[in-house]
């Protein structure tokens, strides 16, 4: 409880972050969208990821039937905004918003 684990997934040559605390080189990366903008800039540089899977950025109170919503609390980052961001720091980065019971297939 009140503790934010973060992931380093490898498989063969294969890296995935998931709400990273240090910036590692890795192709995909999970961002938590709540930190502030420097947070992301030296995350962004850092990994160097090809995709970003923006989370934690909906209200996980809703639902599973009705639309993601973002959820509204101070000090997190408009999805938006994050996406912006990483486009303009990485513009070759595919920014992925997932959606609910959707199946992706993400390719290196």
């Amino acid at each position: 409880m009140d503790c934010c684990l973060g992931y380093c997934i490898q498989a063969s040559s294969e890296r995935v972050l998931v709400c990273a605390a240090q910036p590692h080189p890795a192709g995909l990366l999970f961002a938590v969208a709540q930190e502030p903008r420097d947070y992301y800039m030296r995350l962004f540089q850092g990994v160097q990821p090809h995709t970003i899977v923006p989370i934690h950025w909906d209200n996980f109170f809703r639902p599973l039937s009705k639309p993601m919503h973002r959820f509204t609390r101070p000090g997190r980052m408009h999805l938006q905004q994050l996406t912006l961001l990483a486009q303009q720091t990485l513009p070759q980065v595919q920014v992925l918003i997932p959606e609910i019971f959707r199946e992706y297939t993400v390719r290196y």
